[in-house]
């Protein structure tokens, strides 16, 4: 059975929660700190969500793209590899148009 939240996030009905407005705030901001740190655009920024732990309900209200599954090394000794989600935010405006 499906929780109410990811019930309402798959009918676009998804309410902000205190973790989508967390990663708002952050994807907001990000683009104008790295642009004065490093003199350039940051395109898009990404993130992983671990399937096994997570379902990725925050990144799915705070409107983040997925992208596909993507192979992570699990512990320091990358002898267990994992497959994660991986899920993309633009952060540019040109981003949209050339990335997605």
């Amino acid at each position: 059975m499906k929780s109410d939240l990811r019930h309402e996030a798959e009918l676009g009905l998804a309410r902000a929660t205190p973790g989508s407005r967390f990663l708002a705030l952050c994807t907001r901001r990000i683009g104008a700190d790295w642009q004065a740190r490093h003199h350039h655009p940051l395109p898009l920024m990404e993130t992983f969500v671990d399937p096994d732990r997570f379902r990725g309900i925050v990144c799915h209200v705070a409107n983040w793209t997925p992208i596909g599954k993507c192979a992570n090394a699990k512990s320091s000794s990358r002898a267990l590899i994992q497959l994660t989600d991986s899920v993309v935010s633009p952060i540019a405006v040109t981003c949209e148009a050339r990335c997605c």
